[in-house]
């Protein structure tokens, strides 16, 4: 047993270091993307952002449907009323 506890306080070490090295490259990866969105032309920007935002909508409404006909007892429940309308700010 003592052996055992041993392995798996090991592997949670491992596990844990490489979550903070993939922390790190994420984190060097966002303030990449950051540079990079300085230096492009603020109309692609803006045409970027509305079309990954029409793709989110688009997305929420899909899973809204799908979710709407579950008929499973853990589902997401919804009223028939329920619109499928989003604002600006999330749903």
């Amino acid at each position: 047993m003592e052996g055992t506890d041993k392995d798996l306080q090991s592997q949670i070490v491992n596990i844990k270091s490489e979550i903070e090295k993939q922390k790190d490259m994420v984190s060097g990866l966002a303030e990449n993307a950051d540079f990079l969105l300085k230096l492009s032309p603020a109309q692609w920007v803006e045409e970027e952002r509305r079309e990954r935002q029409k793709a989110l909508e688009a997305f929420k409404k899909a899973w809204i449907r799908e979710h709407k006909d579950d008929t499973r007892e853990d589902h997401i429940v919804f009223r028939g009323e329920d619109p499928i309308i989003f604002s600006p700010q999330g749903i």
